[in-house]
């Protein structure tokens, strides 16, 4: 196994790190990556995955949840859901960065790598207007409220896209809501800021529809005065058949708004009512087709790109038109109803006709988004990510991890009974252990050419012009070790009153550790009982003696070794002594054999010491090799000796 993996950088390890720091609890296993608002489960990534700070992120990201959303708020299904999942999201994060600003690296490796990965869409106008709807709020939020700057060509082609299909309205009233979501509050807040966003949708929809009816009505108002108009011009059409000329004067006419620049004469009987007056040689034109002065143009009723057109009735930017109420970027359009681009419309907004594809009005393209199905909701990149690392874990995962579990504290009861069992053995041990540092601590003695007491066996040296004369004073060493005693408390342990040699043994090393200067201990008991399997009885920087009650523990369950050992050694990684050791007190084999030796493999390599001591027939020493057998607490006095020499000597 290579020296790199070691516990420090495995994923359980980490995992339970950032568990503990953020106050959630995270689970290692399964085939998918999830959150149920209590806890977080990821599956189990290989120790190569090459994206490890994109998984941290997502832990991040997902602990957020857990901390700041409220699960019981309702939603509804569809485009409402996507939305308020959008603003939550972007809500959480925010409070995570500012409760530990540390994951905003992370989080922001997450979104870098999602947009590489192409887990990220660009919306276009041709994308469905739900999907640009979702597509803008998401990069708007990450972008410029959580600050993931590496969304911005997202964010501006998604603007793009909003602009093409959604009228002008929408756009300005969303842009102000999204600015609200910066200072929501809670899950509550963004529910009710999701509900303001279908509001307005709502709203936007109604606005267009009634614009869209005043089109209508005002539409039909002006074919019935271009009907009596075409039959007051009639009468007079001969006579303007002869005096047509480049020269147009200025006429009476009515509808005629400015004169064209074109004019040089003004023609004394192009006086009737309703004819535009500026058309050359125009007998019944109502209006002039791609012609800027037509001097013979017969009887069309439709035109556009026209300089000069006749009883128009929309047209913007024009400088001859009558009756003009819409355009399209026409200098002189006739009778042209609906159009997109207009700069200036006459009782239009910009929040009516068209989206840009010109196919559906204002309030179709709001209502398709009011009624989207999942194939046109923009959906969770996040999804992708989970699946990525799914895919990962079936892959290459190592099966062997095992969560860290937290440990349950045992209740405390009278333990002065245990201790004055154990006082006689607990005596000896102390003895054995301390004169175990003693000797460790010893220092030949020393002479050096500078110091403050001489050294009168050494005097004689100055003859020789030898100045070594001064003792050398030697700092005596602490042996600086963290110690973590592990007790199997499981079924089997009742047999032969084996878990009472336990718990005396390990009572008995516990309190002759402590009694050492520079030994840090902890004594935990494991045994499988309905999910739970760690049980502290002392925690490292707690008091021996005064948990000792809790040390009276009864045998029941399996034996959970490898979550033991995880739990262990996730328990030393945050102690400071530079020394770590682990003890493992048990009457036979592990549950999960594999996942036992993989996990002990990995403090090996983690220059964590291992040590057995097995009750009875053990087979402790197949994965420790480092043990010893006991038959009673009495046991310890001859044996421990050799097993605690190499921790605790400092050589």
């Amino acid at each position: 196994m290579s020296k790199q993996r070691t516990i420090h950088n495995a994923l359980p390890i980490v995992a339970a790190a950032y568990a503990e720091k953020f106050g959630v609890k995270i689970n290692i296993g399964g085939d998918t990556a999830y959150t149920d608002g209590k806890s977080i489960n990821i599956p189990n990534v290989p120790h190569d995955y090459p994206h490890m700070d994109v998984l941290w992120g997502y832990l991040a990201h997902e602990a957020a949840h857990v901390r700041f959303t409220d699960f019981s708020v309702p939603r509804r299904r569809g485009i409402h859901a996507d939305l308020s999942n959008i603003l939550e999201d972007c809500r959480i994060e925010r409070g995570m960065i500012h409760a530990y600003p540390g994951t905003s690296t992370t989080l922001n490796e997450v979104a870098r790598y999602m947009a590489q990965a192409g887990h990220y869409q660009h919306p276009t106008v041709e994308s469905s207007p739900a999907m640009v709807l979702e597509a803008y709020c998401l990069y708007w939020l990450q972008t410029k409220a959580v600050g993931q700057t590496v969304l911005q060509p997202f964010l501006d082609s998604a603007k793009t896209a909003l602009e093409g299909v959604f009228p002008r309205g929408v756009v300005v009233r969303l842009n102000a809501l999204l600015r609200k979501a910066v200072s929501t509050q809670s899950t509550a807040e963004v529910i009710s800021l999701t509900e303001e966003i279908m509001k307005m949708l709502e709203e936007e929809k109604e606005k267009d529809q009634d614009q869209n009816q005043d089109q209508d009505q005002n539409q039909d108002q002006d074919q019935d005065q271009d009907q009596d108009q075409d039959q007051g011009q009639g009468s007079s059409q001969g006579d303007q058949s002869d005096d047509s000329s480049q020269d147009e004067g200025g006429n009476d006419t009515k509808g005629q708004s400015s004169k064209s620049s074109d004019e040089d004469d003004e023609d004394d009987e192009d006086d009737e009512e309703g004819d535009s007056g500026d058309s050359g040689d125009s007998g019944d034109s109502d209006d002039s087709s791609n012609s800027s002065n037509s001097s013979d143009s017969g009887d069309s009723d439709d035109s556009s790109n026209s300089s000069d057109s006749g009883d128009s009735d929309d047209s913007s930017n024009s400088s001859d038109s009558g009756d003009s109420d819409d355009s399209s970027n026409s200098s002189d359009s006739g009778d042209s109803d609906d159009s997109s681009n207009s700069s200036n419309s006459g009782d239009s907004s910009n929040s009516s006709s068209k989206n840009s594809g010109g196919s559906k009005s204002a309030s179709e393209v709001i209502q398709s988004v009011l009624d989207a199905q999942d194939d046109e909701l923009l959906g969770d990149a996040r999804d992708l990510l989970k699946d990525e690392l799914k895919s990962s874990s079936d892959q290459s995962g190592d099966a062997s991890y095992q969560t860290v579990r937290s440990a349950i504290d045992l209740p405390k009861h009278d333990g002065g009974n245990l201790l004055s069992e154990v006082k006689g053995t607990t005596s000896k041990v102390r003895s054995q252990l301390y004169g175990l540092v003693q000797a460790s601590q010893r220092t030949d003695r020393r002479t050096s050419r500078s110091g403050k007491r001489l050294d009168s066996k050494s005097l004689h040296r100055v003859v020789s012009g030898d100045s070594r004369v001064f003792r050398s004073a030697s700092v005596k060493r602490k042996p600086n070790t963290a110690v973590h005693i592990l007790v199997d408390m499981s079924g089997s342990m009742i047999y032969r009153d084996s878990h009472k040699v336990a718990r005396e043994a390990a009572l008995a090393l516990a309190l002759s550790l402590e009694s050492i200067q520079g030994v840090n201990p902890a004594v935990t008991f494991f045994m499988g009982i309905y999910g739970d399997s760690i049980y502290s009885a002392v925690k490292h920087g707690e008091s021996v003696v005064k948990n000792a009650g809790k040390f009276l523990v009864e045998p029941n369950g399996t034996t959970p070794m490898a979550e033991a050992i995880w739990y262990s050694a996730f328990e030393l990684s945050k102690t400071k002594e530079d020394r770590k050791m682990m003890v493992v007190i048990t009457d036979g084999a592990p549950d999960q054999p594999a996942p036992t030796e993989a996990v002990i493999d990995l403090c090996k390599n983690s220059d964590i010491d291992l040590a057995g001591i097995g009750i009875g027939p053990s087979s402790v020493a197949q994965y420790i090799p480092n043990s010893i057998l006991i038959d009673d607490v009495q046991d310890l006095k001859k044996t421990l000796f050799g097993l605690m020499a190499q921790s605790l000597s400092l050589s």
